[in-house]
């Protein structure tokens, strides 16, 4: 997976691309850690995720929870349906924000 960082106004963009996977997710945590000093809010960049692990999903959902914990707001944007999919049955999709575009997102 390959993650392209952006700063928006406070605001961290995380432009995912490639498959989310156990290993990925632990390679995102990691980003997000280096950035909340500089931000408030997290945008998680769907849009070029073919497949999405269950070990990633629960992996999201840890840094979902970390992220409520600092106050530090994560959202997604981009969703394919087939990751939206894979990603219902966690709860995951009803925890954050979802939004369509990135325009919408920041």
């Amino acid at each position: 997976m390959h993650i392209e960082k952006q700063v928006h106004n406070s605001q961290l963009l995380l432009i995912l691309s490639g498959t989310l996977d156990q290993k990925s997710v632990a390679m995102l945590a990691q980003v997000v850690h280096e950035g909340i000093s500089h931000t408030n809010k997290v945008i998680l960049d769907f849009g070029n995720i073919a497949a999405i692990s269950p070990r990633a999903t629960q992996g999201l959902l840890s840094l979902s929870t970390e992220c409520r914990q600092r106050d530090l707001q994560l959202v997604l944007c981009k969703l394919q349906s087939s990751v939206a999919e894979d990603l219902r049955p966690s709860g995951l999709l009803s925890l954050l924000p979802v939004y369509c575009t990135r325009g919408e997102a920041l």
